[in-house]
């Protein structure tokens, strides 16, 4: 290819006013930005773990359903908050195990949900008992879950709520 020698050669590259005004349109996207993107982040970590704890509760009023009808005999279910994965402790931020049990000691661990990062649980007992009709028999009638970091009127509060029968609803709320 020949150069024309009338016309001068073109430069490639940017600008250094080019390249200022992007990185200023990018600082000012991402100050817009962030807040949002952090409040979207806590309010997934708190719907993940409330999904987890009713996903937890359902299995562990089916397990205690199933077992009415098995050749095991009837045997509580019970969902308790354990850091160990093995048996209950006092705390549900420690995670929880769903077991079956006999005369009040874990038998057989079910299912264990490993300790939640980034959220706060808090229920009035420690243990949640269901007999082989799917009947809660024992616990807190609400479990809330909240962020770590939740200011006044952040819409981020969930609270599981149990009724007798062992059904259990979220219901939204607002820190305080």
């Amino acid at each position: 290819m020949v150069r024309n020698p009338c016309k001068p050669p073109s430069a490639a590259g940017f600008t250094l006013i080019e390249l200022s005004i992007t990185v200023a349109v990018l600082a000012i996207t991402l100050a817009i930005a962030l807040p949002s993107f952090t409040g979207l982040i806590r309010s997934n970590r708190v719907s993940t773990q409330t999904n987890a704890m009713m996903a937890s509760l359902a299995y562990a009023r089916s397990e205690a359903i199933r077992s009415n009808t098995s050749v095991m005999g009837n045997r509580d279910v019970v969902l308790c908050p354990s850091s160990d994965g093995a048996t209950c402790s006092a705390a549900w931020g420690d995670g929880w195990i769903v077991a079956r049990r006999v005369d009040d000691a874990v038998v057989t661990v079910l299912r264990h949900t490993q300790q939640p990062e980034g959220v706060v649980f808090a229920g009035a007992a420690t243990e949640i008992v269901f007999d082989n009709r799917g009947r809660r028999l024992s616990g807190p009638d609400q479990i809330t879950v909240q962020p770590y970091t939740c200011a006044t009127g952040d819409p981020y509060l969930r609270t599981v709520l149990l009724n007798a029968a062992g059904q259990a609803r979220i219901v939204q709320g607002t820190c305080s």
